[in-house]
């Protein structure tokens, strides 16, 4: 009765492993696995010649098509047609995947455009501290690599900012404007 009950378990094992494997994905000729959303489309073609099965299908793949854009794609508080290279300094954000600013302090005279341009994605420039009078908001919302932003300094003092997600790893921030510290 052992025997005749262990293999009732190794069939339910066997045949659970096959469902579950069926949902993973099939595998290709060279021993990967790929979803069934992966799998080339197919289309019939003409009837082949000498005698062919003419129901026979040749595989084709289909085009990625363009989509619309995102609301993370670069833009600028300036007119259009505007770049970094029209600020007068700029702050890299998350340049080269790190988790900083570049330069983490800038020293500015009053009136002083400042382009952050995002290297990395997922990060902001929080506004922590500025000085009183000043408008600052910084951008509050996680950006993508390539977007860009500026801000004109006027009131003399330190603006102090962090990027929030990345906060805990120091990557935070200052523009001193003027003498101040």
């Amino acid at each position: 009765m052992n025997a005749d009950r262990r293999d009732v378990l190794v069939a339910v094992g066997v045949a659970g492993a096959t469902a579950v494997g069926g949902c993973l994905g099939t595998p290709n000729g060279d021993g990967t696995a790929t979803s069934d959303a992966e799998t080339p489309t197919t289309e019939p073609t003409e009837t082949k010649p000498n005698g062919a099965d003419p129901t026979e299908t040749e595989p084709t793949t289909t085009e990625p098509t363009e989509t619309e854009p995102t609301e993370t794609e670069p833009t600028t508080t300036e007119p259009e047609g505007s770049t970094a290279a029209d600020a007068d300094e700029t702050v890299l954000v998350a340049p080269d995947g790190s988790l900083a600013f570049e330069p983490a302090e800038l020293r500015v005279a009053a009136g002083t455009t400042v382009a952050f341009v995002w290297r990395g994605g997922g990060h902001n420039v929080a506004v922590t501290e500025q000085p009183d009078g000043a408008d600052w908001a910084g951008v509050p919302e996680v950006q993508d690599a390539g977007y860009e932003y500026r801000h004109t300094f006027e009131v003399p003092g330190a603006y102090d900012y962090v990027c929030e997600p990345h906060e805990f790893a120091g990557m935070t921030g200052r523009v001193v404007v003027g003498d101040s510290d």
